[in-house]
């Protein structure tokens, strides 16, 4: 009876030992994914800004603003993308449907608590400058092809 457990045992610790070490394999190139995914120290970001061509009472925006907007990006970041042609944005808020155009502002900066402090000052001005309840202003970690 020993010898046929002896075998069965030694083969299930196999079995297991490889499936731990496949688990252990698995996980390991899981956070390597994760640590490839974060942005690296003096890395660059990507701020794009959704700015609407009419307030929420449907008034045309002066394009002084616009000006305004994009002279601030350039004068403190020394570029900025502009996508002139419209987008249009559709959402239902509390069962209520809305719809837009905007023009996309692209700008790629340092990553750094300077730059995110101040998207996150902008975005509040820029709130209050277009009329709106809430400017759409995504970022994201830029990795250039070099």
């Amino acid at each position: 009876m020993r010898s046929l457990r002896s075998p069965l045992i030694h083969a299930i610790a196999i079995v297991f030992g490889f499936g731990l070490l496949a688990l252990a394999h698995w996980h390991g190139m899981e956070r390597q994914a994760q640590r490839d995914d974060r942005p690296e120290v003096g890395g660059k970001r990507r701020y794009e800004i959704l700015l609407p061509l009419k307030d929420n009472a449907g008034q045309i925006i002066p394009q002084e603003k616009f000006m305004q907007t994009q002279e601030e990006l350039i004068e403190r970041f020394g570029g900025i993308t502009i996508i002139p042609q419209p987008v249009q944005g559709v959402w239902i808020d509390k069962g209520k449907r809305y719809e837009d155009e905007s023009i996309r502002l692209v700008i790629d900066v340092d990553d750094n608590q300077a730059n995110r402090a101040f998207f996150q000052q902008f975005k509040k001005r820029l709130n209050a400058r277009f009329q709106q309840e809430d400017v759409y202003v995504i970022v994201a970690t830029v990795q250039e092809i070099k």
